[in-house]
Parts: C-alpha cells; structure tokens; sequence
C-alpha cells in the first residue's frame, strides 16, 4: 500500500546525492595548505557527515574543533536515531557519482602516489556551485565546518565516528 506513495526519501534522490558530491570536491578537495587530500575514503567519509549532522557535530567536538548548532529536524528525526553505518563503509554510489561528475568535466581524477586517486573540481565549475535553497546553503554551512578536519586523518576521523555511535 505506502509503495506507490509519490514521496522521494532525499537521502536517495540521485541529483541531490549528485549535486552533494559535487559540492563535497569543490570545496572539501584540498587541505588549507592547497594539498589534495580528498580520495574516496574520505569522501565516502565526507558524504556520510553532511547526510548526518548531529554525527558531524559531535566529531567536531570530540576533535576539539569549533561546532555549530544543530536545527531541530537534525536532532530529533528518525534518522538522528538510527545508527546508519552503511552509507559509512559503501562507497559504491560515491564511486558512481564520482564517474558521472568526472564523466561530465565537472571533476578531475588525478594520481598521487602517497593517498591515490584524488577528486578536484574541473575549472569553470563555480556556476553550478550556486544552488539557492536553504537546504544547500545549510550544506555549506556544514562544508565550511568541515574544512576542519581536513587535515586530521581517516584513520582518526573513522575512529571518533565508530565511538559516537557505539555509545548510542
């Protein structure tokens, strides 16, 4: 019966995730040093973040950066509840928006020999960057939030995530 509803979960809507990756490698792709840093490890790592602010909010905290404040609708939803580790260790759709944006001359994929393949906006991209929505603009809030942990590694990133949600 609730199948043939017309409701689109936004967590699965392909031009969302789309436009979320691709604000994740604009402005997330290098460390304030200007060093690319962001492989798919990260990424994946990045995505699951800005899909989970109130994990991001306490990462931030256990890493001894600088929060912010959460909405309402980030706290106390479903999703804030739910321990939703998948989207954490799958990268299999970030690999698949990755070949789309890359595919489209909107990023580059170079080697680096010391983390890999790295994600870089292609030039010109900064007209596609502009969505006018409070939703991606409360996204870029969270991005710039983000540009914190830019240069504390995986590893330690994936560790304080894994305790936030052992203690829920």
């Amino acid at each position: 019966m609730f199948r043939n509803l017309p409701f689109i979960t936004p967590e699965n809507d392909f031009e969302l995730n789309l436009l979320l990756t691709f604000q994740i490698v604009y402005f997330l792709n290098s460390t304030t040093r200007g060093l690319n840093i962001l492989d798919i490890e990260r990424l994946t790592i990045y995505t699951y973040l800005l899909k989970n602010p109130h994990i991001l909010h306490r990462v931030l905290i256990r890493l001894g950066k600088k929060s912010f404040i959460l909405k309402s609708y980030e706290v106390s939803s479903y999703k804030s509840e739910r321990n939703d580790t998948e989207t954490l260790f799958d990268n299999e759709l970030v690999r698949y928006y990755i070949q789309l944006l890359s595919s489209n001359r909107l990023i580059n994929i170079t080697y680096n020999e010391k983390i890999g393949f790295v994600f870089t906006p292609s030039e010109d991209t900064e007209k596609y960057i502009n969505a006018d929505s409070e939703y991606f603009k409360r996204n870029t809030t969270l991005i710039e939030k983000m540009k914190q942990i830019s240069s504390t590694s995986v590893s330690k990133i994936n560790t304080v995530i894994k305790t936030i949600l052992e203690e829920r």
